[in-house]
């Protein structure tokens, strides 16, 4: 059996079944190459961009922080650039996506300073450490201030 899951920006992805478990195709190829399962922090870039080519060739293992890095390198990380500020902040009015805030963590995890951290997903220090010390988005991170 098989079914399709959508994403970010519309894209859907081949889902199959094996042994009742729902796995997408890219990440099926990706766990057959290796020999193993992949972890939940371990993601699957497809590096033409093009979902539907699942071709080993095609895919790249990465960390979940290595890939937010390298789509906020492409220009299309999850916040659209017409809703920042021109020094490419996101204003603080404006709530910031669950999977900006997990990758916030993940980077601060792998040893990203916080004023890294901001810079990369154009958030302002403030914010970061906010997150870190459970003022912001507890209900994501499960951070609670002391």
């Amino acid at each position: 059996m098989s079914d399709n899951k959508s994403c970010k920006k519309g894209y859907r992805y081949h889902r199959i079944s094996i042994k009742g478990r729902l796995i997408d195709e890219h990440r099926l190829v990706m766990e057959k190459y290796l020999g193993r399962r992949l972890s939940s922090d371990e993601v699957v870039h497809h590096i033409d961009g093009d979902i539907d080519n699942n071709d080993i060739g095609n895919l790249r293992l990465m960390t979940n922080s290595e890939h937010v890095k390298l789509h906020h390198k492409q220009g299309d990380l999850f916040v659209p650039m017409e809703t920042r500020f021109s020094n490419g902040h996101i204003p603080y009015n404006r709530s910031i996506s669950e999977k900006i805030v997990l990758g916030i963590l993940s980077a601060i995890k792998d040893g990203g300073k916080v004023g890294e951290v901001a810079k990369i997903f154009g958030v302002k220090r403030t914010i970061v450490s906010d997150i870190l010390r459970g003022r912001s988005y507890s209900s994501i991170t499960g951070i609670v201030e002391n």
